[in-house]
Protein backbone atom coordinates (compact mmCIF):
# COMPACT_ATOMS: atom_id res chain seq x y z
CA UNK A 1 0.00 0.00 0.00
CA UNK A 2 1.47 3.29 -1.08
CA UNK A 3 0.69 6.60 0.54
CA UNK A 4 0.63 9.67 -1.65
CA UNK A 5 2.12 11.74 1.14
CA UNK A 6 5.23 9.60 1.00
CA UNK A 7 5.28 9.32 -2.78
CA UNK A 8 5.16 13.08 -3.16
CA UNK A 9 8.54 13.32 -1.52
CA UNK A 10 9.94 11.39 -4.46
CA UNK A 11 7.92 12.39 -7.48
CA UNK A 12 8.40 16.02 -8.43
CA UNK A 13 5.56 15.85 -10.97
CA UNK A 14 3.04 15.27 -8.16
CA UNK A 15 2.57 18.37 -6.07
CA UNK A 16 1.11 18.84 -2.60
CA UNK A 17 1.25 22.01 -0.56
CA UNK A 18 -0.12 22.67 2.93
CA UNK A 19 -0.05 26.23 4.24
CA UNK A 20 -2.83 26.83 6.74
CA UNK A 21 -3.42 30.54 7.07
CA UNK A 22 -0.50 31.42 4.80
CA UNK A 23 -0.45 32.69 1.26
CA UNK A 24 0.35 30.17 -1.48
CA UNK A 25 2.47 30.74 -4.54
CA UNK A 26 2.67 27.40 -6.33
CA UNK A 27 3.79 26.39 -9.81
CA UNK A 28 1.34 24.01 -11.50
CA UNK A 29 2.85 23.25 -14.88
CA UNK A 30 2.21 26.27 -17.10
CA UNK A 31 0.31 28.02 -14.33
CA UNK A 32 0.97 29.66 -10.98
CA UNK A 33 -1.62 29.25 -8.24
CA UNK A 34 -1.71 32.09 -5.69
CA UNK A 35 -3.84 32.73 -2.63
CA UNK A 36 -4.43 35.74 -0.42
CA UNK A 37 -6.39 35.56 2.82
CA UNK A 38 -8.41 38.64 3.79
CA UNK A 39 -8.46 38.78 7.59
CA UNK A 40 -11.04 41.59 7.59
CA UNK A 41 -13.62 39.81 5.47
CA UNK A 42 -12.59 36.27 6.39
CA UNK A 43 -12.24 35.05 2.82
CA UNK A 44 -9.56 33.68 0.55
CA UNK A 45 -8.94 34.92 -2.98
CA UNK A 46 -7.20 32.43 -5.25
CA UNK A 47 -5.75 33.36 -8.60
CA UNK A 48 -4.38 31.47 -11.56
CA UNK A 49 -1.62 33.13 -13.57
CA UNK A 50 -0.08 32.14 -16.88
CA UNK A 51 2.99 33.80 -18.35
CA UNK A 52 2.77 36.41 -15.61
CA UNK A 53 -0.82 37.37 -16.44
CA UNK A 54 -3.95 36.78 -14.39
CA UNK A 55 -6.23 34.36 -16.24
CA UNK A 56 -8.62 33.26 -13.48
CA UNK A 57 -9.73 34.44 -10.04
CA UNK A 58 -12.23 33.24 -7.47
CA UNK A 59 -13.03 33.55 -3.77
CA UNK A 60 -13.99 31.25 -0.93
CA UNK A 61 -15.14 32.01 2.60
CA UNK A 62 -12.70 29.40 3.92
CA UNK A 63 -8.95 28.93 4.26
CA UNK A 64 -7.23 26.93 1.58
CA UNK A 65 -5.01 24.67 3.65
CA UNK A 66 -3.84 22.09 1.09
CA UNK A 67 -3.38 22.01 -2.68
CA UNK A 68 -2.72 18.84 -4.69
CA UNK A 69 -2.27 18.43 -8.44
CA UNK A 70 -1.49 14.91 -9.60
CA UNK A 71 -2.62 11.93 -11.66
CA UNK A 72 -4.88 10.27 -9.10
CA UNK A 73 -6.12 7.49 -11.41
CA UNK A 74 -2.94 6.82 -13.39
CA UNK A 75 -4.76 8.01 -16.50
CA UNK A 76 -2.20 10.50 -17.77
CA UNK A 77 -4.27 13.51 -16.66
CA UNK A 78 -3.76 15.52 -13.49
CA UNK A 79 -6.64 16.36 -11.18
CA UNK A 80 -6.65 19.46 -9.00
CA UNK A 81 -7.62 18.91 -5.36
CA UNK A 82 -8.18 21.90 -3.08
CA UNK A 83 -8.74 21.35 0.65
CA UNK A 84 -10.66 24.12 2.38
CA UNK A 85 -11.00 24.57 6.12
CA UNK A 86 -13.72 26.62 7.79
CA UNK A 87 -11.93 27.16 11.09
CA UNK A 88 -13.68 27.12 14.43
CA UNK A 89 -14.03 24.33 16.98
CA UNK A 90 -14.21 20.83 15.53
CA UNK A 91 -14.99 21.82 11.97
CA UNK A 92 -14.81 21.59 8.95
CA UNK A 93 -12.87 20.29 5.93
CA UNK A 94 -14.08 20.32 2.33
CA UNK A 95 -12.15 18.59 -0.46
CA UNK A 96 -12.81 20.13 -3.87
CA UNK A 97 -11.84 18.30 -7.06
CA UNK A 98 -11.63 19.56 -10.61
CA UNK A 99 -9.26 20.49 -13.40
CA UNK A 100 -7.42 23.37 -14.97
CA UNK A 101 -8.80 23.81 -18.48
CA UNK A 102 -9.22 26.76 -20.83
CA UNK A 103 -7.19 28.85 -18.39
CA UNK A 104 -9.79 28.27 -15.69
CA UNK A 105 -10.21 26.19 -12.57
CA UNK A 106 -13.33 24.08 -12.95
CA UNK A 107 -14.58 22.34 -9.80
CA UNK A 108 -16.68 19.24 -10.44
CA UNK A 109 -17.47 17.97 -6.96
CA UNK A 110 -16.90 18.59 -3.25
CA UNK A 111 -16.38 15.98 -0.54
CA UNK A 112 -17.39 17.14 2.93
CA UNK A 113 -15.31 15.39 5.58
CA UNK A 114 -16.29 17.47 8.59
CA UNK A 115 -13.68 17.37 11.32
CA UNK A 116 -11.98 14.36 9.75
CA UNK A 117 -8.99 14.92 7.52
CA UNK A 118 -8.14 12.69 4.56
CA UNK A 119 -5.23 10.91 2.95
CA UNK A 120 -4.67 9.61 -0.57
CA UNK A 121 -3.54 5.98 -0.55
CA UNK A 122 -3.18 3.26 -3.14
CA UNK A 123 -5.03 0.73 -1.00
CA UNK A 124 -5.06 -2.16 -3.46
CA UNK A 125 -1.75 -1.43 -5.23
CA UNK A 126 -3.34 -0.87 -8.64
CA UNK A 127 -1.60 2.46 -9.28
CA UNK A 128 -4.75 4.43 -8.51
CA UNK A 129 -5.28 6.40 -5.33
CA UNK A 130 -8.25 6.15 -3.00
CA UNK A 131 -9.23 8.80 -0.45
CA UNK A 132 -9.26 7.46 3.10
CA UNK A 133 -11.12 9.48 5.70
CA UNK A 134 -13.56 9.00 8.58
CA UNK A 135 -17.21 9.71 9.32
CA UNK A 136 -17.69 12.33 12.01
CA UNK A 137 -21.49 12.50 11.92
CA UNK A 138 -21.75 10.72 15.27
CA UNK A 139 -20.15 13.67 17.09
CA UNK A 140 -22.42 15.15 19.78
CA UNK A 141 -25.27 12.79 18.90
CA UNK A 142 -25.34 10.95 22.22
CA UNK A 143 -22.54 12.43 24.32
CA UNK A 144 -19.64 14.88 24.26
CA UNK A 145 -17.16 15.21 21.41
CA UNK A 146 -14.30 13.57 23.28
CA UNK A 147 -16.24 10.29 23.27
CA UNK A 148 -16.86 10.33 19.51
CA UNK A 149 -15.85 7.33 17.40
CA UNK A 150 -15.04 7.85 13.74
CA UNK A 151 -15.93 4.98 11.38
CA UNK A 152 -13.75 4.44 8.34
CA UNK A 153 -14.81 5.84 4.96
CA UNK A 154 -13.10 5.30 1.61
CA UNK A 155 -13.79 7.21 -1.60
CA UNK A 156 -12.44 7.26 -5.10
CA UNK A 157 -12.34 10.03 -7.68
CA UNK A 158 -13.99 8.74 -10.86
CA UNK A 159 -13.12 11.73 -13.01
CA UNK A 160 -16.30 13.69 -12.35
CA UNK A 161 -17.33 13.01 -8.75
CA UNK A 162 -16.34 11.38 -5.47
CA UNK A 163 -17.69 7.87 -5.08
CA UNK A 164 -18.05 6.07 -1.75
CA UNK A 165 -16.37 2.67 -2.16
CA UNK A 166 -16.04 1.67 1.50
CA UNK A 167 -17.95 -1.54 0.73
CA UNK A 168 -15.00 -2.69 -1.39
CA UNK A 169 -12.75 -2.80 1.69
CA UNK A 170 -14.56 -5.03 4.21
CA UNK A 171 -11.36 -6.24 5.87
CA UNK A 172 -10.34 -2.67 6.69
CA UNK A 173 -13.80 -1.91 8.07
CA UNK A 174 -13.78 -5.09 10.15
CA UNK A 175 -10.41 -4.09 11.58
CA UNK A 176 -12.01 -0.86 12.80
CA UNK A 177 -15.02 -2.73 14.21
CA UNK A 178 -12.67 -5.02 16.11
CA UNK A 179 -11.10 -1.98 17.73
CA UNK A 180 -14.51 -0.69 18.85
CA UNK A 181 -15.90 -4.02 20.09
CA UNK A 182 -13.97 -4.38 23.40
CA UNK A 183 -15.17 -0.94 24.46
CA UNK A 184 -18.72 -2.27 24.86
CA UNK A 185 -17.86 -4.47 27.86
CA UNK A 186 -15.41 -1.91 29.23
CA UNK A 187 -18.17 0.70 29.41
CA UNK A 188 -20.86 -1.63 30.74
CA UNK A 189 -18.57 -2.97 33.48
CA UNK A 190 -17.56 0.48 34.69
CA UNK A 191 -18.66 1.02 38.32
CA UNK A 192 -20.60 4.19 37.51
CA UNK A 193 -22.42 2.89 34.43
CA UNK A 194 -26.19 3.18 34.71
CA UNK A 195 -29.13 3.33 32.36
CA UNK A 196 -31.08 6.57 31.97
CA UNK A 197 -34.27 6.80 34.01
CA UNK A 198 -37.42 8.08 32.37
CA UNK A 199 -36.59 10.88 29.97
CA UNK A 200 -33.06 11.44 31.26
CA UNK A 201 -30.57 12.50 28.61
CA UNK A 202 -27.48 10.33 28.12
CA UNK A 203 -25.21 13.24 27.22
CA UNK A 204 -22.00 13.14 29.27
CA UNK A 205 -22.87 9.72 30.69
CA UNK A 206 -21.46 6.25 30.15
CA UNK A 207 -24.77 5.23 28.60
CA UNK A 208 -24.19 7.95 26.01
CA UNK A 209 -20.68 6.64 25.43
CA UNK A 210 -22.07 3.15 24.91
CA UNK A 211 -24.58 4.47 22.37
CA UNK A 212 -21.75 6.22 20.55
CA UNK A 213 -19.62 3.07 20.30
CA UNK A 214 -22.58 0.97 19.19
CA UNK A 215 -23.54 3.56 16.59
CA UNK A 216 -20.01 3.56 15.19
CA UNK A 217 -20.08 -0.23 14.91
CA UNK A 218 -23.55 -0.32 13.36
CA UNK A 219 -22.61 2.42 10.90
CA UNK A 220 -19.46 0.51 9.97
CA UNK A 221 -21.44 -2.66 9.33
CA UNK A 222 -23.83 -0.64 7.18
CA UNK A 223 -21.00 0.60 4.95
CA UNK A 224 -20.16 -2.98 3.97
CA UNK A 225 -23.76 -4.12 3.51
CA UNK A 226 -24.13 -5.96 6.83
CA UNK A 227 -26.45 -3.58 8.66
CA UNK A 228 -28.41 -6.36 10.39
CA UNK A 229 -25.29 -7.31 12.37
CA UNK A 230 -25.19 -3.85 13.89
CA UNK A 231 -28.85 -3.96 14.88
CA UNK A 232 -28.44 -7.45 16.33
CA UNK A 233 -25.47 -6.24 18.39
CA UNK A 234 -27.46 -3.31 19.77
CA UNK A 235 -30.40 -5.55 20.69
CA UNK A 236 -28.01 -7.89 22.47
CA UNK A 237 -25.84 -5.39 24.33
CA UNK A 238 -27.93 -2.25 24.96
CA UNK A 239 -30.54 -3.22 27.52
CA UNK A 240 -31.59 0.16 28.86
CA UNK A 241 -35.28 1.22 28.87
CA UNK A 242 -34.67 3.77 26.10
CA UNK A 243 -33.50 1.12 23.60
CA UNK A 244 -36.42 1.69 21.24
CA UNK A 245 -35.81 5.44 21.28
CA UNK A 246 -32.14 4.75 20.49
CA UNK A 247 -33.07 2.49 17.55
CA UNK A 248 -35.53 5.08 16.26
CA UNK A 249 -32.83 7.76 16.34
CA UNK A 250 -30.41 5.49 14.46
CA UNK A 251 -33.00 5.01 11.73
CA UNK A 252 -33.92 8.67 11.58
CA UNK A 253 -30.42 10.16 11.57
CA UNK A 254 -28.23 7.44 10.07
CA UNK A 255 -30.65 5.20 8.12
CA UNK A 256 -29.55 2.30 10.32
CA UNK A 257 -32.56 0.00 10.67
Amino acid sequence: MKSLLLLLLILISSQSFAQMGKEMNVNLGDFVFKTTYDTANYETTYNLEKNGKLVFTSKTEFWIDTLMYFDVNNSGTNTLFISEYSGGAHCCYFLLAGEITDNKIKIFDTLYTGNAYFEFKDLNNDGKYEIQTNYDGIAYAFTNYAETRFPLLIYKWNGSKFENITKDYPSMVMAEINIFMPEIDEIKKAPDFKCPIGNEDTFNTLAGSLKTVLTAIAYSYMTIGEMSKGIDLINKTYNCPDKQKFLTELNEYYKIK
